[in-house]
């Protein structure tokens, strides 16, 4: 499903970019103490896209703003397994940030390389449950 819905993307036919954007914004921002989001699925090639922004996080401390930006990222990861929009999809630079702070997905999950500042989603799908 997720090679057709992204050849999809890629040919014109299937949800547009701005749709899927739409879509994983709605997913972080369903998410309690997530103020806003503001980001969306870009593309480098033919079969590269990701999804990157800022997640706005109603946070007083470091502690929960990591708390709030793992349930936003869980929901947006989860989304793009749903929806089959997981087979080239990366999340680039997306980061929660707060009063308290600006985190990664690195703060998360300090093992990934940091060579990349592209996280495939499906890197994260065992954290949030994700059969893929």
């Amino acid at each position: 499903m997720g090679a057709l819905v992204l050849g999809g993307l890629v040919s014109g036919c299937g949800p547009s970019k701005e749709d899927i954007g739409a879509d994983l914004r709605a997913a972080a921002e369903a998410v309690e103490g997530v103020d806003s989001v503001e980001a969306e699925v870009d593309g480098g090639g033919e079969f590269e896209t990701w999804f990157s922004g800022v997640i706005s996080i109603d946070a007083s401390d470091r502690a929960e703003l990591l708390r709030i930006y793992d349930a936003a990222l869980g929901a947006v990861v989860r989304r793009i397994a749903e929806a089959g929009y997981s087979e080239h999809m990366s999340l680039k630079d997306l980061v929660g940030r707060a009063e308290a702070g600006e985190v990664t997905v690195f703060d998360l999950e300090p093992t990934l390389t940091r060579s990349s500042r592209h996280i495939h989603a499906r890197l994260l799908f065992e954290r949030y449950g994700v059969d893929g």
